[in-house]
């Protein structure tokens, strides 16, 4: 779980991660659970590579620098979808905002899926 004393630092190594990578983090969030990445990346990354490298980082961080006595672990499925330059600002506060979102039970359903489960959603 990602706990409000290691949140900052795991968000921290999902960022650098992602500059590592070439790529631009526009914003971090989310919840105990889950995390959402909205970023900027160049066609030579592909996005299973971001993702892939994104989650080895901040689990291997997490469990071996932050001392954590369960051992952390992302899911084994990711979601990823392209938006139009013009829905960043909108998407960006809704990352912002995970937790209200998630406490308010007001999430975007499309927004919340994984690989698992976004064939039972058609896209707009």
């Amino acid at each position: 779980m990602i706990t409000p004393d290691i949140e900052a630092d795991a968000y921290g190594v999902v960022a650098a991660k992602t500059w590592e990578l070439r790529c631009t983090p526009v914003v971090i969030g989310g919840t105990a659970d889950h995390l959402h990445l909205l970023a900027r990346f160049p066609s030579t990354v592909p996005v299973a590579r971001l993702v892939g490298e994104v989650k080895g980082a901040s689990s291997h961080f997490i469990n071996h620098r932050l001392g954590q006595t369960r051992r952390f672990a992302w899911q084994s499925g990711f979601g990823a979808f392209t938006i139009a330059t013009d829905d960043v600002p909108a998407l960006s506060s809704y990352i912002r905002e995970q937790k209200v979102h998630h406490a308010r039970q007001n999430v975007v359903p499309m927004f919340e899926l994984s690989d698992s489960d976004a064939t039972s959603v058609q896209p707009r």
